[in-house]
């Protein structure tokens, strides 16, 4: 089903899934537009899964799901689905088939659903400075063999071209659900209101049946990415700022901005290192989110976006220096 980019897609699948009240697992941290999208008017609820020191990605983040399952129920919650963000939106970093499979395991083990928000998927890259960290190459949920692990009617997943093309303002995205018609047939009255324009939906059908430009643009939006990851990684190691490492998709460097400004500017007794490191990146025209906008567990942590031109990127970085005093 073709929507108007992938947030009317998943508020579709809250809706479609959960009654009012009826809540759906996400780990931390995670983007929080997804707050709005499942609570605003589909009135439903987010459980922010705590990761304890763990990465999302990792198969043993599955025990931290299945505690917060229990915790909801053992509170009257009904938990209907999980949503991940499959390439990550903040760490950079794709889910190995492993752990999508033990996800889908604790979907069939507690009747869930699985949302894989795939809005990344063709933003993956080589990184090729992180070489004591292994790096993922993404897998679709959609490519999994499910067979003997979990149902088909219950893996939903959402991609637009927003991210990989660029096209934020053109409103396309689209849910796939391979399995279950129910859940297409229910989306038919309300689909009327998030309709994708006649310009966009022609646009991107004659751009998506050009094999060759599609191939020949992804493999120089590719190379672009990789080139200014590793300008920031660069970077982030120069002044020594503890980063997320192991990223090869999307557009993010995870950093810990806050460790190093406190390191250079002792004198000051800061109770919101976050909110008054914001407000002196914003004195210098530079705009990085905060941690806590994304539900980090610690604070300190910012989301650095580096998907524009290098020109801007490095006068970014300097001023965002600046104010950090490396």
């Amino acid at each position: 089903m073709v929507t108007n980019g992938c947030s009317a897609a998943l508020e579709y699948l809250f809706w479609a899934l959960g009654d009012e009240q009826d809540s759906f697992l996400v780990s931390c941290p995670f983007f929080r537009a997804c707050i709005p999208t499942a609570e605003l008017r589909v009135r439903c609820n987010l459980i922010e899964v705590g990761c304890r020191g763990l990465y999302p990605f990792e198969p043993r983040i599955v025990h931290e799901y299945e505690k917060s399952i229990l915790e909801a129920r053992e509170a009257g919650r009904n938990v209907r689905g999980i949503i991940i963000c499959n390439p990550h939106n903040l760490l950079g970093r794709c889910y190995p088939v492993e752990t999508l499979v033990v996800l889908m395991k604790l979907c069939h083990r507690y009747n869930l659903y699985l949302i894989s928000d795939e809005i990344y998927a063709l933003s993956t890259w080589e990184n090729r400075l992180d070489d004591k960290t292994a790096t993922t190459p993404f897998t679709s949920c959609l490519s999994i063999d499910t067979t003997g692990i979990l149902s088909q009617r219950q893996i939903h997943v959402v991609w637009g071209v927003s991210k990989d093309f660029g096209c934020n303002g053109i409103r396309l995205g689209a849910l796939v659900s391979q399995a279950n018609p129910e859940i297409h047939k229910s989306l038919v009255p309300s689909a009327l209101y998030s309709m994708v324009s006649s310009l966009a939906d022609h646009m991107f059908a004659d751009i998506l049946a050009d094999f060759n430009w599609v191939d020949a643009y992804l493999t120089k939006n590719r190379m672009a990415l990789q080139e200014n990851y590793r300008m920031v990684a660069d970077w982030a190691r120069r002044h020594k700022i503890p980063h997320a490492s192991g990223s090869n998709a999307a557009f993010f460097l995870w950093v810990q901005l806050g460790h190093v400004y406190r390191e250079n500017y002792p004198e000051l007794d800061l109770q919101d290192v976050e909110s008054h490191l914001m407000q002196q990146l914003l004195a210098s025209k530079v705009f990085v989110a905060p941690g806590k906008s994304f539900g980090a567990e610690k604070k300190g942590w910012f989301r650095i976006v580096f998907s524009i031109d290098r020109v801007n990127l490095f006068e970014g970085l300097k001023r965002i220096g600046g104010v950090l005093g490396v």
